[in-house]
C-alpha cells in the first residue's frame, strides 16, 4: 500500500489519484491520505518508514478523522445527553 501510494498515486502538481492515467481529485486524495495514516500507525509492519510512525497522527477508520477529535466529539455528545 505504501509503495503504491508513494510511487503510483501521487500527481506532480499535488493530490492523489485512483491509478496511473487518472486525474487527481479530492475523494482519492482524502482516502489515500487516510490509508497512509492507517498504514503508518501499523509500525510493526515491514516497510513502514520509521519517521512516519511519529509524524502521522492516528486516524479513526470509521469517521476518517484524527482519533483525538473523535474522542472529544463523543465526549461532548455524551455530556449533552
Amino acid at each position: 500500500l505504501l509503495d503504491y501510494l508513494i510511487v503510483c498515486a501521487q500527481v506532480a502538481q499535488g493530490g492523489l489519484r485512483d491509478k496511473p492515467g487518472k486525474g487527481r481529485d479530492y475523494y482519492h486524495t482524502c482516502y489515500a491520505l487516510s490509508g497512509l495514516a492507517v498504514a503508518a500507525s501499523a509500525s510493526e509492519l515491514p516497510g513502514v518508514p520509521e519517521g512516519w510512525v511519529n509524524g502521522v497522527r492516528l486516524i479513526n477508520p470509521i469517521f476518517n478523522v484524527v482519533n483525538d477529535k473523535v474522542e472529544a466529539a463523543l465526549e461532548h455528545f455524551r455530556a449533552a445527553e
